[in-house]
């Protein structure tokens, strides 16, 4: 009867497991999606707003696969390191060799996804025209201006569905 017990709640454990690692999959895929939509319709807003020639498009289109490329492996690490560095500041005992290091870490990859955008403006202004690269200056400010508004507003409306389900449940 003890062994049957044991077993079955070893069987729920695995089961659970499954479902979380599934849904954690699911969940990093949906974040990429999500990273290539919002790619695609800079590209497509870009091409519209700068009116970029096929020839510019050609040039500027892969410089940009590659420059979001890296600076989502380095906004990767960052995450990484910020996620240590939360725990280590939970820690009773705080280590503050180990908490510099953290910040020195997440300030040097910082200042690397800044140099990475400041040499794509540069690689920019020198295949567009001048009206071009100022529509893009503007372009790229409103752009990510609205990107960070549609993110809040997506999350606070997050939060309101789980306040309503909460309540849902305690009814």
């Amino acid at each position: 009867m003890k062994a049957s017990r044991i077993l079955c709640v070893t069987v729920c454990f695995i089961l659970c497991s499954f479902s979380v690692f599934a849904q954690d999959r699911k969940i990093i895929r949906e974040n990429r999606d999500i990273r290539e939509n919002i790619h695609t319709l800079l590209l497509l807003r870009m091409t519209q707003v700068l009116d970029l020639t096929e020839d510019q498009a050609a040039k500027i289109f892969p410089r940009i696969n590659q420059i979001e490329k890296e600076k989502a492996r380095l906004q990767k690490e960052i995450g990484q390191d910020l996620r240590i560095l939360r725990r280590l500041l939970e820690e009773e005992m705080l280590n503050s060799d180990d908490i510099s290091e953290r910040v020195k870490n997440i300030r040097q990859l910082r200042a690397q996804v800044k140099e990475i955008e400041r040499e794509f403006e540069d690689f920019l202004e020198e295949h567009l025209t001048q009206v071009q690269f100022a529509r893009y200056i503007i372009f790229s400010q409103d752009f990510y201006r609205g990107l960070m508004k549609r993110l809040e507003r997506a999350r606070h409306m997050k939060e309101k569905i789980r306040q309503t389900e909460k309540q849902i449940e305690k009814k």
